[in-house]
């Protein structure tokens, strides 16, 4: 999730402080800006960076373990060293350690650096990865607190939601962030290659300045989040699943109202979700990303989902099930370990959650099947909107990742992530600590049939999903290497593909980069137009709270009214400008 950053009220004291501490020889980016689609192009782009292992960089440069620190020195002699190689395997001959800043799921009790992901690739590239990680919540605050002492990692995953654009845009003009523009086309052949063939990524990560100061993460596949509903439960109502909202409500109210497990106890919770979910509001047409709280209509019309007459009709729908006790809307916050102890009672009818399988035992599973995004309506929908759309990929995520220009091994750091938008390098990710095998002889061994490229949903949620490129062709694992749950959850997510991929949105909102001009728009109106703050209000109007629910209904133009005052109308203008201008 991508979320308004306070982030803002520090920029000033680090490009302060990176006056005194990075004031190195200016950067170009004119090793790919100037012809990205020219003669500099790899000569075989769509090749994972194997292939020999002899072929060496010719650069010559300091050697060093790159374990971050801050932003002093230049761009230019800190990152290649002598046995760098530019292809193939082992990046380099001397091992050379990168710290990386990311988060892992809530719950999740696996040592990184002991996962055979990160032992068999450090054996492959010769880089370790020393992982800090934290949780998802603590995320925020960490980067915070490293951006404001400069005291950075070589790499940070998951930038989506913590820094915002207007971020990356400072630091990476403040020279915190290293612009790659120069070294993506030698050092980055699979990224070079898919930003050639999809505009999306170009226009995702290209800043108007022609530098790249992020690495985006392409999804091709599944979707955040999913419906589900006991289909026990309807069997025994005599019910089927519910298309619309009026359905869905007659549903929950017989899962309310009948006993269907039979117990003999009312105690049932006929609906749960996170109060945080965007996908909440898909009945109504509304759909967004985590990037901003921008989406773009059938026309191509930016609109601010939180004055959108939609958002007043789903929240009302919500609010109305939560008081009649059909819905249980979670906070924010709730862990995905608060989550999974609700699902084991085994009194939930339908949920909407992200990749449920993560949070539920193999039988429970089994009681559990998708359903289509219920419609709303069509009063309650505009018409320029889609009832019942379900966020879905391919969908390029601009901030993504970044690499710090203190980074005393950046070229190795941008080679060890290329690998990950590579089909090759995916499976790898996921497979490695998913379907990994271990022989007789103590040898690990990946059951994948010949000639095919895979990925998966990370059953344990190991890995990180958030860099690199995810693939669609995922489903063809030799089932003899599989557990029965992992085969059933490869057969949900198929089914998953199947439901939500008719449910594409008409317009998806591209990730976008602004000019010098539109950053200080954004800058200027971010803490009027707070992420955080919109969600928190819409939040306790689902809820019931009694100083917001009368924003609902006749008290919505009030509503509407805040955020006019708080210029809106200048922020849409700004996503309409840079919309229009990637789409061209």
């Amino acid at each position: 999730m991508k979320r308004r950053s306070i982030l803002s009220l520090i920029l000033s004291l680090v490009l302060m402080f990176t006056c005194f501490t990075g004031c190195g020889k200016k950067q170009t980016t004119s090793g790919l800006n100037d012809g990205l689609f020219g003669d500099e192009a790899v000569e075989n782009p769509d090749a994972v960076s194997g292939g020999t292992e002899s072929n060496k960089s010719s650069g010559k440069g300091n050697k060093g373990s790159g374990t971050g620190g801050k932003a002093t020195g230049t761009d230019t002699d800190r990152h290649e060293g002598d046995g760098f190689h530019a292809t193939g395997f082992p990046i380099v001959d001397e091992k050379v350690e990168l710290t990386i800043l990311t988060y892992r799921s809530d719950g999740n009790p696996l040592d990184w650096n002991q996962m055979e992901f990160t032992k068999q690739y450090e054996k492959k590239t010769n880089v370790k990865i020393n992982w800090n990680l934290v949780t998802a919540g603590a995320l925020k605050d960490r980067i915070t607190m490293l951006m404001a002492s400069g005291n950075y990692p070589d790499i940070f995953v998951s930038v989506e939601g913590v820094l915002s654009d207007s971020d990356i845009y400072t630091y990476g003009t403040g020279k915190v962030l290293w612009d790659m523009s120069g070294s993506i086309g030698k050092y980055a052949p699979n990224l070079y290659s898919l930003m050639k063939s999809d505009s999306d990524v170009k226009a995702a990560i290209v800043q108007q300045n022609g530098a790249i100061y992020t690495l985006p993460m392409i999804q091709e596949s599944l979707p955040g989040s999913y419906w589900n509903i006991n289909k026990k439960w309807l069997d025994k109502l005599g019910l089927s699943v519910p298309k619309t909202t009026t359905e869905l409500t007659k549903v929950l109210q017989a899962f309310k109202n009948n006993d269907p497990d039979g117990d003999g106890v009312a105690n049932q919770i006929p609906f749960s979700a996170n109060c945080y979910l965007p996908d909440l509001f898909g009945p109504w047409g509304v759909y967004f990303e985590w990037a901003n709280n921008v989406m773009i209509d059938k026309n191509g019309k930016a609109q601010y989902i939180f004055t959108m007459n939609e958002m007043q009709y789903g929240m009302s729908y919500w609010k109305r099930l939560r008081d009649q006790g059909l819905a249980k809307l979670q906070d924010p916050q709730i862990s995905e370990t608060e989550f999974q102890q609700m699902l084991s009672t085994g009194k939930v009818g339908c949920f909407l959650w992200s990749s449920p399988y993560t949070s539920m035992s193999e039988d429970l599973f089994d009681d559990y099947v998708l359903m289509p995004v219920p419609t709303a309506p069509a009063s309650e929908v505009g018409k320029n909107l889609e009832a019942g759309v379900k966020r879905y990929s391919p969908k390029v995520y601009g901030n993504a990742t970044v690499i710090f220009r203190s980074c005393r091994n950046k070229e190795v750091a941008l080679r060890w992530l290329d690998y990950f938008y590579s089909a090759e390098g995916n499976a790898f990710k996921n497979y490695t600590n998913v379907f990994m095998k271990k022989a007789a002889n103590g040898k690990y061994y990946i059951d994948v049939p010949e000639g095919k490229t895979e990925r998966s949903q990370s059953p344990v949620g190991a890995i990180p999903g958030n860099f690199g490129k995810e693939y669609t062709d995922y489903f063809t694992a030799s089932p003899k290497s599989l557990t029965s749950f992992e085969t059933k959850i490869n057969e949900y997510n198929k089914n998953a593909v199947s439901i939500y991929g008719k449910q594409k949105p008409t317009n998806l909102l591209r990730d976008v980069t602004f000019t010098a001009k539109e950053v200080k728009t954004i800058n200027k109106l971010n803490s009027n137009l707070n992420f955080d703050t919109g969600w928190y209000q819409c939040k306790q109007m689902m809820q019931g709270n009694s100083s917001y629910t009368g924003y609902l209904g006749s008290g919505w133009n009030s509503w509407v009214n805040k955020f006019k005052k708080a210029g809106v109308d200048d922020y849409l203008a700004v996503y309409q400008a840079a919309y229009d201008r990637a789409a061209k």
